[in-house]
């Protein structure tokens, strides 16, 4: 693993926990999304995984076919914003869920609270 940005390193001081230090293949996940995936979001999950924190916030990743994956719950969320009969309902309101060549979100992270991080 490469060396830690300062925030995850803190991070994982605080917690008493050594990276984990998962492999990805982020050209295949940002090749599915059609968009490129900010480093840090990268860093963290390749310190942590996914999951879920302190019950309260939800981190999703690179987990194919499991409830934290984040490229099945982005395509769930993009076909419930495509659906016509949901009208102009999106899991990201005010915003749009990314669609590959347009603009929006691929929310990569929610707090119980409903808050999204994307």
């Amino acid at each position: 693993m490469k060396g830690l940005g300062m925030w995850v390193q803190r991070l994982l001081e605080f917690v008493g926990r050594e990276p984990a230090g998962i492999p990805v293949d982020w050209e295949a996940t940002e090749r599915e999304i059609g968009a490129p995936l900010p480093p840090d979001y990268k860093e963290l999950y390749e310190a942590f995984g996914g999951g879920l924190f302190s019950d309260t916030v939800t981190f999703l990743a690179y987990d194919e076919g499991q409830v934290f994956d984040l490229v099945t719950q982005w395509r769930a969320a993009l076909a419930a914003d495509r659906d016509p009969d949901l009208g102009d309902v999106s899991a990201v309101t005010p915003y749009k869920i990314y669609e590959p060549g347009g603009e929006g979100l691929v929310s990569w992270g929610s707090t119980e609270w409903g808050d999204q991080y994307g």
